[in-house]
């Protein structure tokens, strides 16, 4: 994913310019976005603020390190080899027959 140029701060004070003062084309000028861009931060940011937008994309993150490393665990348990036991308690038993 392409990262952007412009930080949470500032697509929330251009979604905040637009409601209040600008119009859109105005604003979008002024960043140097298209309409497409600004009403796609509009749908995806909302009336959300700047600490809120942070919060959510820690929780997202989170959510995506918890997904690998149960992953991670499920693939672990997978290709798990257990060790017998029952391997010693036969190489005992075999040479106790060979020394008789």
């Amino acid at each position: 994913m392409k990262k952007t140029k412009f930080t949470d701060e500032q697509i929330a004070f251009a979604l905040r310019q637009a409601e209040t003062e600008s119009r859109v084309k105005e604003v979008c000028r002024k960043m140097g976005i298209s309409e497409v861009t600004f009403y796609n931060w509009k749908k995806k940011q909302g009336g959300l603020e700047v600490s809120e937008l942070r919060r959510l994309k820690q929780l997202i993150k989170s959510a995506y390190v918890g997904a690998v490393l149960s992953c991670a665990w499920v693939i672990k348990l997978f290709y798990y080899k257990p060790t017998r036991k029952a391997d010693s308690a036969l190489r005992l038993h075999i040479q106790d027959i060979a020394e008789t």
